[in-house]
């Protein structure tokens, strides 16, 4: 009898672009993130968020693998 093997699937693909785009959008989103909290208001209230469109933006160029 033949024994089959079950191989281990990442659910993640972890090529080049996957990579960069995963130690990228996080610096870049903190980093705006600062900015927009530069420009609060009274108690740190701020309505410029500007890293929630780098982030929506990268969610929808590269995927929800990100």
């Amino acid at each position: 009898m033949q024994q089959t093997t079950i191989k281990r699937q990442f659910l993640v693909k972890l090529d080049r672009p996957f990579i960069i785009a995963a130690l990228i959008i996080p610096i870049v989103h903190l980093a705006f993130g600062y900015i927009g909290l530069s420009m609060t208001f009274v108690n740190s209230a701020s309505a410029f968020w500007p890293s929630l469109g780098v982030f929506l933006a990268a969610m929808l160029l590269i995927g929800y693998r990100v």
